[in-house]
Parts: structure tokens; C-alpha cells; sequence
């Protein structure tokens, strides 16, 4: 089965839209599964858990992926 990925932040003007452009590629190309990773949350940021919840239980074809955080080691220059 062929797939597609798409990358998106966790914030719901991001990934809502992201959603959206999956279920519309999907629309036109139904062989496709959309893969969607999902940046690490920042600190503060609410919580889309619900809204990943409700498309994962009615939307089989789309899957959520989230990437790990990653801590760089104490004085690691910023590039």
C-alpha cells in the first residue's frame, strides 16, 4: 500500500488543516494512507488530543505519528 506523510506542529491551526489536505488527498487518490507527524507539543500549548482522537476513531486511513522531543546535551552551540 502506498502512503504519504505529512509534517505538522501540534497546534490545532496546523494540524486541522494538515487533517484536512489528508482526507483531500485521500479523496482523489482513496489507495493512499496519510501519515501525519506531529512535532512535540511546546510547553503551554493545549492540548489536541480530542480532536486526534475523534479523527483517529472515524478517519481509518489517516494515522497519527507523534516525534519524540529531543534534549541536546548541556552546551550544545545552536547551529
Amino acid at each position: 500500500m502506498e502512503a504519504i506523510v505529512l509534517y505538522t506542529t501540534p497546534a490545532a491551526g496546523h494540524l486541522i488543516p494538515m487533517v484536512e489536505l489528508g482526507e483531500l488527498i485521500h479523496t482523489h487518490q482513496p489507495s493512499l494512507t496519510i501519515h501525519i507527524l506531529i512535532a512535540p507539543v511546546p510547553c503551554g500549548a493545549s492540548s489536541t488530543a480530542p480532536y486526534i482522537a475523534a479523527v483517529f476513531s472515524t478517519t481509518p486511513y489517516i494515522t497519527f505519528h507523534n516525534h519524540p522531543t529531543i534534549t541536546l546535551p548541556p552546551n550544545t552551540p545552536y547551529l
